[in-house]
């Protein structure tokens, strides 16, 4: 099993840390104090030189999009932090109520959402999350499973499934790209982690009813998982 724990420690040092993490928030921009809260009409600019009402539309259309490295960004581009980030969220919710044709028209979807910020934003080199194939997702949501029920057996079940690993332990080349996205797929799903994967016993339930693992691995020729 000596291969399982190198292999999951490759993974988790190719997600930064952030592998075993549930329910961590998305990281918050650190930018000059400014309030950027004061009012929700076109007429009042912040310190970031924008129009509250497009501040609150770009906002929104980050939220939509549905990428917190974008919030995060945004969230830096209109100088929101500390009090000032909280009293703009409290009042992008009366925003919101207020706007609702609005946001049907224009960002009526995630994709939508996102040529609205390129309009917007035609400068910005926005960081948005890489786009993962059926198979890369069912890969990368079965290992997230194991690694949060905990069981090395399980995780290199996972691993040889997905190609990432040999029946005999060893690990695969494919294993180190798996690794280096695994950590930009759980920002990208951490809501779907936190709700389908909230502890171990569900993981594991989620594992039973929606992959191919469970039991030793065809072709087992090491210990016992």
């Amino acid at each position: 099993m000596r291969l399982v724990v190198l292999a999951w420690a490759v993974v988790a040092a190719g997600c930064g840390g952030r592998a075993t993490t549930q329910g961590a928030a998305p990281p918050t921009a650190r930018a000059a104090p400014g309030d950027g809260a004061a009012g929700t009409g076109a007429a009042g600019v912040t310190r970031s030189g924008r129009p509250l009402e497009q501040q609150h539309r770009l906002y929104h259309a980050a939220l939509v999009a549905g990428a917190p490295l974008v919030v995060s960004q945004i969230e830096l581009e209109l100088g929101l932090e500390g009090d000032a980030a909280v009293r703009f969220r409290e009042r992008h919710g009366v925003w919101v109520g207020a706007r609702q044709a609005w946001i049907a028209k224009h960002l009526p979807s995630a994709a939508e959402a996102r040529g609205y910020l390129a309009r917007e934003l035609p400068d910005q080199q926005l960081p948005w999350p890489r786009v993962f194939s059926p198979a890369e997702e069912q890969a990368h949501r079965e290992f997230q499973a194991a690694v949060v029920v905990g069981d090395p057996g399980l995780m290199l079940q996972v691993l040889i499934a997905h190609g990432l690993a040999q029946p005999s332990g060893a690990v695969t080349p494919a294993l180190e790209p798996f690794a280096r996205v695994h950590g930009d797929w759980i920002m990208v799903n951490l809501g779907w982690v936190q709700t389908a994967l909230g502890d171990p016993g569900q993981a594991q339930r989620w594992l039973m009813m929606n992959s191919r693992v469970g039991g030793p691995p065809p072709g087992w020729s090491g210990p016992p998982p």
